[in-house]
């Protein structure tokens, strides 16, 4: 079934049905929606839609008018299908926001909204791609996908920035990155990457992954990437844990005098380019072992090592 929003301002939570509708603009009393029911956000008007408790829906899709999802008490939202979001829609609110589906052909538009709270994809079988780019607004935030198939476009090519990036557990997955970039927040420090080298396909495509200015551990757990780049740090020091394979890694040096540090635990294979930029005089990218008095390998198969 569909269920509409109808009446403006209004609070959508697991029991009201002052806001639903079972037709578009009609009169409101309709069943508050379940995965198997799409909703519409398709009247004209300025409103906020106050989340509150376990909420879920097939599809989401929001057409007209600009609406404010924002935070109530405890709020979830399930998505067992789609989302679509008109350009102008404003998610404040915090809820986690997970897609379950177990089937392909999903998509995710945000169409320039950034997402205040986390982002799970979770479905054995499903199948995501993005219709735009992917932002979560707090450095909190993270996008996680522990079940499925999550794919950035080939078409679009679609970037992502996220607080943290994660895909982990036993569960069969496959990311399809093409040719996007995935940046981290600025600010967000320590643990931005999570992977688990357990039924994951990881297609890296000519993707490129763009790190914080703080200090960024990612655990990338013996698979093959793409680009990595290291961004000029203020504090702390990088970390690439795992035998991994690259095509180039760049670092940049901080902007004022100091020693910018990227350790690894593990032999490293670049089949490009390890590269620094912005080093000066008192101005350095210095790299080493992650475990004092062990040697690690940075084998570069290009033979180029530039700065």
């Amino acid at each position: 079934m569909d269920r509409f929003w109808v009446g403006g301002a209004g609070t959508w939570n697991t029991s009201s049905t002052t806001n639903w509708s079972a037709t578009s603009g009609g009169g409101s009393g309709a069943s508050v929606p379940t995965v198997a029911d799409s909703v519409f956000f398709d009247q004209a008007g300025t409103y906020t839609v106050t989340m509150t408790g376990a909420l879920a829906c097939l599809d989401i899709t929001v057409s007209a008018g600009t609406v404010t999802f924002a935070t109530g008490a405890s709020p979830t939202l399930e998505i067992r299908g789609s989302m679509t979001l008109l350009a102008g829609t404003v998610w404040s609110s915090s809820a986690v926001i997970t897609f379950s589906s177990t089937t392909t052909g999903r998509t995710v538009t945000t169409n320039g909204t950034s997402i205040a709270g986390r982002i799970i994809f979770n479905g054995v079988g499903g199948g995501w791609t993005l219709g735009s780019a992917l932002t979560t607004t707090a450095t909190s935030s993270s996008l996680a996908i522990l079940a499925g198939t999550f794919d950035t476009s080939s078409a679009g090519n679609y970037s992502i920035t996220c607080g943290t990036f994660t895909s982990n557990g036993v569960l069969a997955r496959t990311l399809n990155l093409n040719a996007s970039t995935i940046t981290f927040s600025v600010g967000v420090s320590g643990g931005v990457f999570n992977m688990t080298n357990t039924s994951i396909t990881l297609n890296a495509g000519t993707s490129t992954f763009t790190t914080p200015s703080t200090g960024a551990v990612c655990d990338c757990a013996g698979l093959t990437y793409y680009n990595f780049i290291f961004t000029s740090i203020s504090a702390g020091t990088h970390t690439i844990n795992g035998a991994n394979t690259f095509n180039n890694i760049a670092v940049a040096a901080r902007n004022s005098a100091s020693v910018t540090a990227v350790n690894f635990s593990a032999q490293q294979t670049i089949n490009g380019t390890l590269s620094t930029t912005g080093t000066a005089g008192n101005r350095r990218v210095f790299f080493a072992s992650a475990t004092y008095g062990i040697s690690v390998d940075l084998v570069v198969n290009r033979d180029a090592v530039s700065g």
